[in-house]
């Protein structure tokens, strides 16, 4: 998904990498492959204006399950748009930038997975999104 995203950015991110290798989780790979895609993405749009463009991937392994934690030296978040951010067609992003719908597809994932999803201000500044995705099946009535 960093790959993927980083080929088509048209400026410098420094990237922090610290995810253990491998990281591995249950669930749809395509599908959690989109969620990566949609925090990561969003975390260099973010950066644009910024003039320390910083995108740091950190992971911890449990048991239980993954977190991801996906961070940016962006503007982070207004308390108006946390509150609607995983809302659909909700963007903070400009016209024909973003059809706001990827946060709100990728928690529907997430909650299929019977994950967690949440977007946060860091104390530093910029924004941090937490993916938790448990180490089982998600159970189905």
């Amino acid at each position: 998904a960093l790959h993927w995203i980083m080929k088509e950015t048209k400026f410098t991110v420094d990237i922090q990498d610290a995810l253990p290798d491998p990281l591995n989780a249950y669930g749809h790979a395509g599908q959690i492959h989109q969620v990566v895609v949609n925090l990561i993405e969003n975390a260099i749009d973010a950066m644009a204006d910024s003039s320390v463009r910083q995108l740091c991937l950190s992971a911890d392994v449990s048991e239980e399950g993954v977190a991801l934690v996906v961070s940016d030296t962006g503007p982070g978040i207004s308390d108006h748009d946390a509150a609607q951010i995983f809302e659909p067609f909700y963007t903070t992003k400009p016209v024909g930038m973003g059809t706001g719908l990827g946060l709100s597809i990728s928690y529907g994932i997430v909650s299929q997975h019977d994950g967690e999803l949440s977007v946060d201000n860091r104390p530093e500044g910029g924004a941090v999104a937490r993916l938790y995705l448990p180490n089982q099946e998600p159970a189905r009535a």
